[in-house]
Order: C-alpha cells, then structure tokens, then sequence
C-alpha cells in the first residue's frame, strides 16, 4: 500500500485541495452518496460526510459538485 504519510507532501497536497468542504454528489459501484467532502486520508482517499452523519471513504467514482 502506498501512503501519502502525514509529513509534507502529504500535507502541500491536501492543502490545495479545492473541493474539501464542498457540496458533492457521489456514484460508485454501490450507488449514490450526496454530502460534504470533509477530508482526504494518507491514503488519498476523498472522505464524504453524509447528511445523516455517515463518513464515506472514497477510493474512486464519478463526483459532481453542488447539490
């Protein structure tokens, strides 16, 4: 598995980020998921903050911004 760690990179990275804290709309092989991009794990990970709670982690699928 490769990481992106927590040291530098990892955190240049996810500070240019421009869709964390976004209204996202999300299809993966296991349906649709609608939320907030809340945050990226080391991993690269998109995670989505569900609007009943949920924390999703996304490795891949189509996201659309907005609601």
């Amino acid at each position: 598995m490769i990481l992106l760690g927590t040291g530098k990179l990892y955190n240049r990275w996810k500070s240019r980020l421009n869709i964390l804290g976004e209204s996202i709309t999300m299809m993966d092989v296991n349906g649709l998921i609608k939320g907030t991009a809340e945050d990226v794990d080391p991993q690269g990970a998109l995670l989505i903050r569900a609007a009943d709670g949920t924390l999703h982690r996304v490795v891949a699928g189509d996201i659309a911004l907005g609601e």
